[in-house]
């Protein structure tokens, strides 16, 4: 009986290597395939990666290009699949001159063997070349995604097509795919050095395509629209990307009452963080909706000019109105709301210090025609001349901020 266990035993030990070693000398030779090709053979002799690559390069710098194509060829008998067995023909046509031949077939290669950047260049260089730019466009698209440590160049490249017309018009349709390259290819586009006329289209295209810009990328190119003086648009294209609870309270001055958390960006408001000051939004008594402005400071010295908003105001005469609340407001010279354009200061609300209930405020002022007042600045500051009058404790509140065109203020 012993005798029969034992026998059995070494029978299955002997079927489940057998089952084993070919698993094994496969793996063996994949791992060894693109190092040393030649030793993966010894233990797979049909892999057609690895018979590939220990006659392609040595062949072909012989010039015996017969050679190279009979063995890609006995390659592709054992695995029909073999991506390297395609590029190595597709190497063999484009030594003879044929070229269209070396197109397909190294279109195949890059289809069966994706992450094989080879076929993917060779193609490119090809596609460049012949000004087929939809075809160069994939094949940057996959060196992207194989490489993206290399995404440098590949996107450099990407941004030279937007120079040429019908290279432009194959980006706008990738880019309506929203590829990965997209956000850094826009970035870099929106640059101060790019040319505004040729890059404007590729965005422009894109604010109602099946993937709309993103609010980084409106950022970015609204960023660029003021920076060239374009206000308007700037301005237009922010408003777009807004859902339409914010966008219903779109105005001279956006969110007055303080309903919406902060953008940083675009012409909406930014808070930032400074020592010694508290800046935020909560309701309370008086408050005319769900919340105002709050902010609270600790008893010490602050260089305070961090709440904000860019604003888009056309050359005219205007009144900035609003309700404030003073909690104890300790300070030599009082909070200020202050409309800026450029260096110039073009308004400055009366300072606010001490305590007081909720009251209203206002004070009228002028936007010039002038270049560099096309957009401006609505500031909440601290206007400190010297260090010591920087020192500040207390709480202030503020809500329904307006700024209307004095004809228009002076009917209601």
């Amino acid at each position: 009986m012993r005798r029969f266990i034992g026998a059995g035993r070494l029978l299955f030990l002997l079927c489940l290597a057998a089952l084993i070693w070919p698993l094994c000398s496969l793996v063996a030779a994949d791992s060894l395939a693109a190092s040393a090709p030649e030793k993966a053979l010894q233990w797979w002799p049909w892999h057609a990666e690895a018979m590939v690559r220990t006659t392609k390069a040595l062949v072909i710098s012989e010039g015996s290009a017969e050679e190279t194509e009979r063995l890609a060829k006995r390659a592709l008998a054992n695995s029909p699949l073999a991506g390297s067995a395609y590029a190595a023909l597709a190497a063999v046509a484009e030594q003879r001159g044929e070229v269209s031949r070396a197109v397909r077939l190294y279109g195949i290669a890059a289809a069966h063997t994706p992450r094989d950047r080879l076929p993917h260049l060779w193609l490119t260089d090809h596609a460049a070349r012949n000004r087929d730019f939809p075809l160069l466009i994939a094949h940057l698209d996959q060196l992207f995604r194989l490489s993206p440590d290399r995404s440098a160049a590949l996107l450099q490249t990407l941004a030279s097509l937007a120079g040429d017309p019908q290279g432009r018009q194959a980006l706008i349709e990738a880019l309506m795919q929203a590829p990965p390259w997209r956000g850094p290819l826009l970035a870099g586009l929106a640059a101060p050095d790019q040319p505004l006329e040729v890059i404007h289209s590729l965005f422009d295209a894109l604010r109602h395509a099946p993937s709309p810009l993103t609010s980084k990328e409106r950022q970015q190119w609204g960023v660029r629209l003021l920076r060239e003086g374009l206000v308007a648009q700037a301005h237009l294209l922010w408003v777009e990307g807004l859902e339409p609870a914010r966008r219903a309270t779109v105005g001279n001055v956006h969110d007055g009452g303080f309903e919406f958390p902060p953008d940083h960006g675009g012409f909406g408001w930014q808070f930032s963080r400074v020592p010694g000051a508290v800046v935020r939004q909560q309701g309370g008594a008086g408050v005319s909706g769900r919340q105002a402005l709050v902010v609270e400071f600790q008893h010490r010295h602050v260089p305070f000019r961090h709440v904000r908003q860019v604003l888009a105001l056309p050359p005219g005469d205007y009144r900035l109105s609003g309700r404030v609340r003073l909690d104890d407001l300790r300070t030599d010279r009082g909070l200020v709301w202050s409309v800026r354009c450029g260096s110039g200061e073009m308004a400055q609300t009366p300072m606010f210090s001490g305590s007081a209930p909720w009251r209203a405020f206002e004070v009228d002022f002028s936007i010039p025609e002038a270049p560099n007042c096309r957009a401006q600045q609505l500031l909440l500051m601290l206007p400190a001349r010297v260090k010591r009058e920087r020192w500040i404790g207390g709480r202030a509140w503020f809500d329904d901020l307006r700024i209307q065109r004095i004809a228009a203020a002076d009917q209601n």
